[in-house]
């Protein structure tokens, strides 16, 4: 891929920590090696790089837009929503499942979302067909319109921990129809090996994770989720 062919690619971080590119570093490395990236960690510089250039995709690192309280985000929103509405990718994820989960269904609802189906050209093929994760759920998204489903033989919690009732209705990974654009989003807070691959496939970049991480990732947890597609 030359340069010229690489899609530029916004990671919108207002609550930006460190250690972000630590934990996530198998996905930032191959962000930066297949696309031009800008990064955002300020509401300044966010508008800024939303008025200057055109996105294949933003990626919202964190919960920053979930927190109504924090006035200088607020212009933000209003960007990301335009940037969406005329038919932009925004993929949310990374630590906003973490660390949003008291914000999330007001943040979806500033979106004004009916769920639809993965962007138009995601290459299918390139995500997994099943992989375990520890996610944040949401719901009312309708059957058809979830990305990934529980498998009905799975048991929610974690190895060493009570399981917990599985709520089929309820999916990690969704994906919204928003204006002329798509909104998705990816619940995993362990960044799984299933996940990296979506997101670098929503980017329309390609990627081979390593078989020993993935199956060592799945070894951890006890919730299988299926690919609906």
């Amino acid at each position: 891929m030359t340069s010229d062919d690489k899609p530029q690619i916004l990671l919108l971080s207002l609550a930006h920590r460190d250690y972000l590119d630590v934990l996530y570093h198998t996905l930032l490395s191959r962000l930066y090696e297949a696309a031009h990236i800008k990064r955002a960690k300020h509401p300044t510089a966010a508008l800024r790089e939303m008025a200057e250039n055109t996105f294949k995709a933003i990626i919202i690192t964190d919960e920053a837009l979930a927190e109504s309280c924090n006035v200088e985000n607020m212009a933000v929103p209003d960007k990301v929503k335009e940037y969406v509405h005329q038919g932009g990718l925004v993929i949310v994820g990374l630590h906003f499942p973490r660390f949003a989960s008291s914000g999330i269904e007001n943040f979806f609802h500033e979106f004004g979302l009916s769920w639809s189906d993965v962007p138009e050209g995601t290459a299918v093929s390139m995500l997994h067909e099943a992989y375990s994760m520890n996610a944040t759920l949401v719901k009312n998204a309708r059957v058809r319109k979830r990305v990934y489903v529980p498998i009905e033989a799975a048991r929610p919690g974690f190895l060493g921990f009570p399981a917990q009732e599985l709520v089929m209705e309820q999916t990690p990974i969704a994906a919204a129809r928003v204006g002329q654009g798509h909104l998705v989003y990816c619940g995993d807070i362990n960044r799984e090996a299933g996940s990296t691959c979506l997101i670098l496939a929503l980017c329309g970049i390609q990627t081979a994770i390593d078989a020993d991480l993935a199956e060592s990732q799945a070894a951890r947890m006890v919730t299988l989720f299926r690919r609906r597609m």
